[in-house]
């Protein structure tokens, strides 16, 4: 097994139960990285976890009051650190493009 920059890292993906947030997240962990992989839906973020031990899931809607504390807390709590984060989520009160 080689070294890899995300060796003991941590990392936080928002939006990571599907598409671009899925694919970081799971690259991330097989990069030796724990994450944190944060979406609205229990049974997506499961997947992407999904055959991967060091990625948690946690479910939230970063637009909801109250969401990054509860995100960054779970993180601290679980991995003692935060090192990355990838905010792929956009809420539903963003405006549109």
């Amino acid at each position: 097994m080689t070294s890899s920059q995300f060796d003991g890292r941590t990392v936080i993906v928002t939006g990571g139960g599907t598409g671009i947030g899925r694919a970081t997240a799971r690259a991330s962990a097989t990069q030796g990285a724990e994450v944190l992989v944060v979406g609205r839906t229990a049974s997506r973020l499961a997947e992407t976890a999904q055959g991967l031990p060091g990625v948690r899931a946690l479910v939230a809607d970063v637009a909801a009051p109250g969401a990054a504390e509860k995100i960054v807390g779970s993180a601290l709590e679980h991995f003692g650190r935060i090192d990355v984060l990838v905010n792929n989520a956009v809420g539903d009160s963003a405006p549109s493009c």
